[in-house]
């Protein structure tokens, strides 16, 4: 199976155990805009807010290794 270069490599460590991790899936930014009026007798309130994740947005793919053998395969379901 040919997937290419990974977007990301990386390593994690436990207490037992050093593994090398590859993700496939280039990350992209999610954004959220809102924005609310509020009005009350003579009273109003306008307010706005603005939301920004990068954690994996874009992760398809996730291979870890450990003393260079595959031990897991992840898959992001769409």
């Amino acid at each position: 199976m040919a997937l290419g270069r990974p977007d990301r490599v990386f390593t994690e460590t436990t207490a037992a155990v050093s593994s090398e991790v590859w993700v496939y899936g280039a990350e992209r930014a999610s954004v959220g805009l809102g924005f609310g009026i509020g009005m009350l007798g003579r009273g109003s309130a306008v307010g706005t807010g603005l939301g920004v994740d990068t954690a994996g947005a874009g992760e398809k793919l996730r291979l870890t290794f450990v003393n260079g053998e595959l031990t897991s395969i992840r898959r992001r379901s769409p």
